[in-house]
């Protein structure tokens, strides 16, 4: 019963059954066996070592690094390359990722391209909007908060000319228009019963 979707043909059982990886002989797979490299430093050394030896490997990483591809992706598939050849245990494969991305981020350097480090774009990252962080604020840190909005009143009204004491500033008008207002807490007290 194979589905053809866009041209692939996908079959739904065509998968592992439920507990088919604890069938195989144990010690059989490659990371079953004891590791290449048991210290990261070798670890580290053995790949850039690879790369600086073979100037097709150096540069295939450079096309690689200069195509936009984020170095925390590269290091990460070649920490788990190296794990599932057998090569070192997955904390040794964490454990050298620092190291390679300092490499990588050199050879960028060494080769003037401009490099990326993480997998989302900067456009692409989230930040925390004001009201969120009030919000978080004044539950995380009550007292920090209290000052917080204490100060920012204060500076308000020092800001204001005695000719226009009845207009605040857009900017206090939205910082205050943000702060959590105290909504009774998580069971707000509802009249005796």
């Amino acid at each position: 019963m194979a589905l053809n979707v866009d041209n692939v043909n996908y079959d739904p059982f065509d998968q592992a059954i439920p507990g088919q990886g604890m069938t195989a002989e144990p010690g059989s797979r490659v990371w079953e066996s004891p590791s290449q490299f048991s210290k990261p430093e070798e670890a580290a050394g053995y790949v850039i070592d690879k790369i600086e030896n073979n100037e097709k490997a150096k540069d295939g990483m450079l096309n690689i690094m200069a195509a936009g591809s984020p170095i925390e992706t590269i290091v990460n598939t070649m920490s788990f390359v190296g794990f599932t050849e057998g090569k070192w245990t997955p904390d040794t494969a964490e454990l050298i990722k620092v190291p390679l991305a300092v490499y990588l981020v050199g050879l960028a350097v060494d080769n003037n391209i401009e490099a990326i480090m993480y997998n989302f774009a900067k456009e692409d990252q989230e930040t925390m909007n004001e009201s969120d962080l009030y919000r978080m604020m004044s539950s995380n840190r009550p007292e920090e908060f209290s000052n917080l909005k204490r100060n920012l009143e204060e500076q308000s009204m020092a800001s204001m000319n005695e000719e226009d004491m009845d207009v605040s500033s857009p900017e206090v008008d939205n910082i205050m228009e943000n702060l959590p207002q105290d909504e009774g807490g998580f069971m707000p007290r509802r009249g005796a019963v």
